[in-house]
């Protein structure tokens, strides 16, 4: 049955009113739903369950993805670019997710009982902590059949960054994009089209800052990683942007791995104390010095910090675990903060569900009324 007040107000999983699901899903989006609950009862507003909280936070994560190619293409069209922007980074790069994914089919009769919390108990008796101890049940009730039998891998997710910088090179303001690994039985085929479709979106976002700041120039950058520079190559070429971009080895990836180069000879006396010191002059005599008179960046520190900003707080904490969808909700409403574009875009994911309702009466009805 059709109930015009919700079609009307626009609610979220079917109950929920947009402003309170959109409090929910900015709390879910930065701490986990247990301690999401914990801060709502203690502010005194949200005092709703952690299920409650969990499942009204991924609706929205949901909604957002049903329609992200539209609302990304909206933001970038009508964000507001800060002053001086003298040119544009985009950098890639990956981090491990943490993913759950269910463990391969065994025969019957071949599984074998996990002896591990036997040996932990007798080890240490009582000073088991409880973190422990549900560890321990948890591999006692897989080892004799009882519930799913899953494993937690680790997967490459991937993080991108569009900056825009000032004639010193440095950072505006980032725009930050990331994409789940896929699921364990189309990894390939879900995580080539998902990094695609974001390296179009780099693409297009970086044509839509161009058409509205001028023709600054752009700025790749990425680490040696081969398969990086081939989506770069792909996706952001000269005839797709419109201009030969500046394609950079991040700066401060090549000075890691010549001070570790440079540690190892010296110890062995192979080479003269101050080696680094002197491959890092030789260095800046490199295509990082005619970058530096231009003003552009030569390092993607933005999408390092993205590593740990938009992935690791959130993602990999102890004992976390994701399935693609899931994770994929949370890890597009972070991005959406941490590109200062919360505000902007929770009118364009949750105002779709609102729509107008009619009193439709028969003509007999509207001639009686009328009289």
């Amino acid at each position: 049955m059709l109930d015009p007040i919700a079609v009307r107000a626009g609610v979220v999983d079917g109950s929920w009113l947009p402003r309170t699901a959109r409090a929910i899903a900015h709390l879910v989006s930065q701490v986990t739903s247990r301690e999401a609950e914990a801060t709502g009862r203690e502010l005194m507003r949200l005092p709703y369950s952690r299920s409650s909280i969990e499942r009204v936070g991924h609706a929205v994560g949901a909604e957002y993805l049903s329609r992200r190619e539209q609302v990304e293409s909206k933001l970038i069209e009508s964000c507001e670019l800060p002053p001086g922007i003298a040119s544009v980074s985009v950098s890639v790069d990956r981090v491990t997710v943490p993913m759950e994914e269910p463990l391969p089919h065994e025969p019957q009769g071949r599984r074998r009982p996990v002896r591990l919390q036997e040996e932990t108990r007798r080890k240490y008796g009582h000073d088991i902590s409880p973190r422990t101890e549900a560890v321990l049940k948890e591999l006692e009730r897989a080892s004799k059949g009882s519930g799913p039998r899953i494993q937690r891998n680790y997967r490459m997710a991937y993080r991108a960054t569009v900056t825009m910088h000032d004639r010193e090179g440095e950072a505006l303001h980032t725009i930050r994009y990331g994409r789940m690994p896929a699921a364990a039985d189309s990894l390939e085929q879900l995580t080539h089209r998902d990094v695609h479709r974001m390296m179009e979106r780099l693409r297009d976002d970086v044509i839509a800052i161009r058409r509205r700041a001028g023709p600054v120039p752009v700025v790749l950058l990425a680490d040696g990683a081969p398969e990086l520079w081939r989506l770069f190559e792909q996706h952001l070429n000269e005839r797709q942007l419109g201009t030969a971009p500046v394609r950079l080895v991040d700066a401060w990836h090549a000075l890691e791995y010549i001070a570790a180069a440079a540690r190892l000879l010296e110890s062995r006396e192979k080479a003269w104390p101050g080696t680094f010191r002197r491959w890092k002059a030789r260095l800046a005599l490199m295509n990082y010095a005619e970058a530096r008179r231009r003003g552009l960046p030569i390092g993607s520190g933005a999408v390092e910090a993205t590593c740990k900003s938009l992935v690791s707080v959130r993602m990999k904490r102890c004992g976390s675990r994701w399935k693609h969808q899931s994770g994929n909700e949370i890890l597009q409403l972070r991005a959406l903060q941490l590109s200062d574009r919360w505000e902007a875009a929770m009118p364009r994911i949750l105002g779709p569900l609102r729509k107008p309702v009619h009193i439709v009466t028969s003509r007999h009805e509207a001639l009686r009324a009328a009289a």
